[in-house]
Parts: C-alpha cells; sequence; structure tokens
C-alpha cells in the first residue's frame, strides 16, 4: 500500500474497523477509545501458508505512527475492508482477561490470644479446630477475588505473627469493623 492509499483509509476511520489482507499478511487498524486521533494496530506475517510472525501493538499510536508503518514496515500490497466498530478498548492480539476467580475471605480468632488467621476458602474452622489447643470463632467472612487474601497479607505486614496468623492488631480490628457493618 502505498501513502495515497493509507492516506485515504483515515478520514473515514471513525466508527470502523479496517481488516487488510495481502500476499504477505493479515492486517487490523481500530481507533482508541480513550485517545482521541490514536489508532491500534494488528499484523501478522505469513510465510508458505504458516504464521511466521505477530505484532500487536498494546498501547495505540498517532495516525502519523500508523501512516508511517503502512509507508515503511508494510512490504505487502493490501486490500482493506471496513467493519463496524463496536467502540470498545481492546486489543484482538491479547488474550482476554478472565474474571477473576471469588473465594470466601475469612478471619479467625483463635479466642483468649489475640491472633487472628486471615485466610481463603470454605468452611475452615473445623478442620482448624482440631489441632489448635484455643476456641476458634469466625469474626469476619466476605467473598472477594482469590488475589484479596494475599493483599490482606501484605497490608498487615507488620502485624504478621506465623503463617497465615496475625496478632489482633487496633488496625486488623477496624478492618474487620468496616467488613461487617
Amino acid at each position: 500500500m502505498d501513502f495515497h492509499e493509507a492516506a485515504g483509509i483515515f478520514p473515514m476511520m471513525g466508527g470502523k474497523v479496517w481488516s487488510g489482507k495481502g500476499d504477505h499478511g493479515w492486517y487490523k487498524i481500530w481507533p482508541s477509545t480513550e485517545h482521541t486521533g490514536f489508532f491500534y494496530v494488528d499484523q501478522i506475517i505469513f510465510e508458505e501458508g504458516q504464521a511466521l510472525e505477530a505484532l500487536s501493538l498494546t498501547k495505540p499510536m498517532r495516525e502519523e505512527g500508523v501512516r508511517y508503518w503502512l509507508e515503511n514496515m508494510v512490504e505487502d500490497t493490501i486490500k482493506w475492508t471496513d467493519s463496524e466498530w463496536n467502540g470498545k478498548e481492546f486489543n484482538y492480539f491479547q488474550p482476554i482477561k478472565k474474571e477473576k476467580k471469588k473465594t470466601i475471605i475469612y478471619f479467625i480468632e483463635a479466642v483468649g490470644t489475640e491472633l487472628v488467621k486471615i485466610g481463603r476458602g470454605g468452611s475452615r474452622l473445623e478442620a482448624l479446630q482440631t489441632g489448635c489447643p484455643f476456641p476458634l470463632n469466625y469474626l469476619c467472612e466476605f467473598q472477594d477475588d482469590i488475589e484479596k487474601e494475599r493483599q490482606l497479607h501484605k497490608r498487615f505486614k507488620r502485624d504478621h505473627y506465623r503463617g497465615e496468623w496475625f496478632y489482633l492488631s487496633e488496625d486488623i480490628k477496624n478492618y474487620i469493623k468496616d467488613k461487617t457493618l
């Protein structure tokens, strides 16, 4: 595609996804939702029918950058087609982010010790009670992402005792209080 052909795409670019196919590859250009005047670019280079190389910009580039790419980097004559753009900010080659897994996050107190276990998963009280000489009691339970347990361990690092056990500090008490309101 020469400069004049590439330049002809941009006045019509709004609201469209431009797909191109050439002898050596497949191309896609679409606008950014978050950055007006910026575009994403995908490119797959084929050699003898096999995908040889894939380029996918994770950040959009200005129209001038796309023009430069088309003029200087694409060594193909491309036949362009357009399709409606759904208006979403996404990258065709980037994996779709999966919904984060949810779990139960709990705070279990070892009664009379000022220790609390911050953990995740299903009902753990009975299993934990078997090996613990102190009565155990749920202080708080809520549903959140699996990563939340790790974040809480990091947040309360200065109150750490051992394993998943923490001293029941004012900071932890306030967090539990906020979660139970």
